[in-house]
């Protein structure tokens, strides 16, 4: 589970991290299953001041970090830090 915090203009870039770092994790067993805005609380509580929410989902959890270790990854992550602020990751296992 990723929050993600973009930076000016870091929507469009955080998309093209995306679209290169799919393909990546598609070679080492992941996907993105999920990818989408925050638009309003239901429930009234603190607000969380994120923009958006991307759920992965991996075969094993090495492919995470298999994907760390790919020789693409580097240049593709450089993508990622400049297109956010600020993000909050953590790992989720179902019921």
């Amino acid at each position: 589970m990723n929050l993600l915090r973009f930076a000016e203009d870091g929507r469009a870039l955080y998309q093209e991290y995306l679209a290169q770092v799919s393909v990546v994790m598609a070679d080492h067993g992941g996907e993105i299953i999920y990818a989408g805005d925050f638009s309003s609380p239901l429930i009234p509580g603190r607000p969380g001041g994120w923009d958006a929410i991307v759920l992965a989902r991996y075969a094993a959890r090495s492919g995470l970090y298999e994907v760390s270790r790919d020789e693409r990854f580097p240049a593709i992550n450089m993508l990622r830090h400049r297109a956010l602020a600020a993000t909050f990751v953590e790992a989720v296992v179902g019921w």
